[in-house]
């Protein structure tokens, strides 16, 4: 600043550089005419107002998942009286005081995400901002895919399931708990797929559980996978009776030709004794077949229903 007398006048102007002495007492001293005369003032130069971050390096441009709690962001200022803030998502708020910016909260939206915000010194010396971001990622989501019903499907033991399928939003993985032997989960491009042949029937029902991972909130989905065993048949007869040998009774067949009176009295008196003297001759087998043709006889018992293709087979001789 200087000072200038001229015409009577003495005029003191400028802009003042520094704040370093101040307040700056001055002294107009006049020269000439008669005696010493001053004159007297002061001037006191303001610093411009400053704001520093002086929160963790980055907090001014952080990431935070909804309704979650930001980081809290801090400036020191210097020169203002008060701040004004823009820019906030919808749940974060700034305060100043004591020459301390405070930005706080927990974000409520995604919408306009990222948030670009402004702090705007008030009072003091010139007009001094601070910028900075805020992304606010959503929680995450899954949802079943695959046709209803699929997270809760019956199948044969060692037989595929039908994949069962998730769409996921803002997980970067997902965990997978109580899917039986064979079976296997797979987070891939935001899609959970569960697939594979179960082994055992051991711990049927089994009910799964998909943990994503990464993103934004504990967000789980659940099922059940329950298992068939496969059909068995087992022989419960005495054993060689599904390979027996059967006996005509001959008797009972020459009657049928043999009208002889002497013969139906011999086969009247002595039927049931030569029926017990051939079951006995056949080990005791008590069904008679009443053919040979086509003998031995091969048979198939096949499984209906239930899981697998299960059949058991014999022979009858005649």
């Amino acid at each position: 600043m200087t000072g200038n007398w001229a015409a009577n006048v003495v005029t003191i102007s400028g802009s003042p550089s520094t704040t370093v002495g101040s307040p700056f007492s001055y002294t107009v001293n006049l020269t000439g005419g008669c005696g010493t005369v001053t004159a007297t003032g002061s001037i006191t130069v303001t610093p411009a107002n400053t704001i520093t971050l002086s929160s963790v390096a980055g907090t001014d441009g952080q990431t935070v998942c909804i309704n979650s709690p930001i980081t809290n962001i801090t400036y020191t200022t210097t020169g203002a009286t008060g701040a004004t803030f823009s820019g906030l998502p919808t749940g974060v708020t700034g305060n100043w005081a004591a020459n301390v910016v405070t930005i706080s909260g927990s974000p409520s939206t995604t919408v306009g995400s990222p948030f670009s915000y402004t702090v705007n010194l008030t009072g003091g010396c010139g007009t001094v901002t601070a910028t900075g971001s805020i992304t606010v990622t959503p929680a995450n989501t899954i949802a079943l895919s695959s046709v209803a019903g699929t997270d809760a499907q019956t199948v044969c033991i060692s037989s595929p399931i039908t994949n069962i399928t998730y769409t996921t939003t803002g997980a970067t993985g997902a965990t997978f708990s109580g899917l039986p032997t064979g079976v296997t989960g797979n987070w891939a491009a935001n899609v959970v797929t569960i697939s594979g042949s179960p082994s055992t029937t051991v711990g049927s029902p089994f009910s799964y559980t998909v943990n994503l991972a990464g993103g934004c909130g504990t967000v789980a989905a659940t099922g059940s996978i329950t298992l068939t065993p496969a059909n068995t048949i087992t022989l419960s007869s005495v054993a060689g009776t599904d390979a027996r040998r059967l006996y005509v009774s001959a008797l009972r067949l020459l009657m049928l030709h043999i009208q002889l009176p002497a013969l139906q009295a011999l086969h009247s008196q002595s039927a049931n004794r030569s029926d017990r003297q051939l079951g006995s001759q056949c080990g005791d087998n008590k069904r008679i077949s009443s053919t040979t043709v086509g003998s031995p006889f091969s048979y198939t018992v096949n499984l209906t229903g239930g899981c697998g293709t299960v059949t058991a087979t014999g022979s009858i001789t005649a």
